[in-house]
């Protein structure tokens, strides 16, 4: 997989973007992470922007846990995943196609072989369905 980090001025870094509080948004559920985006990802992203989508936007979606729009079966597994620190999947249909934005999930096992109080993810990553 090709992924590249994001940043909203369209340059590369390794440094990911805090997520931005305003007050018709909710508080993030989950830390993303370093965020990076595929070029599929990104061109198709470059297309929504004339409609006003951001990839911001939808981040702050995936963070909030605004999922009304997924199947019943993925909101209960991303909230679930919330609670115990794995994988949390969003799923953006658009008429062009699909974005997904996973956050990665990573060992819930400190190095001692003790259970972590909180559970950290290593990585979000924007990219379309066929380039997983």
């Amino acid at each position: 997989m090709n992924r590249k980090p994001f940043t909203s001025n369209g340059t590369n870094t390794h440094k990911s973007p805090q997520p931005q509080h305003s007050s018709n948004h909710r508080t993030p559920l989950f830390a993303m992470g370093q965020v990076v985006a595929t070029q599929g990802a990104l061109a198709m992203l470059e297309d929504l922007a004339a409609s006003g989508i951001t990839v911001g936007g939808l981040l702050r979606r995936h963070v909030s846990g605004d999922w009304a729009h997924m199947e019943a079966e993925d909101r209960a597994a991303n909230i679930q995943a919330v609670a115990d620190g794995s994988r949390i999947l969003t799923s953006f249909a658009f008429q062009s196609g699909r974005i997904w934005i996973i956050t990665e999930a990573m060992s819930d096992i400190t190095e001692d072989g003790q259970a972590k109080r909180q559970p950290s993810r290593s990585s979000t990553c924007l990219l379309l369905p066929e380039e997983y």
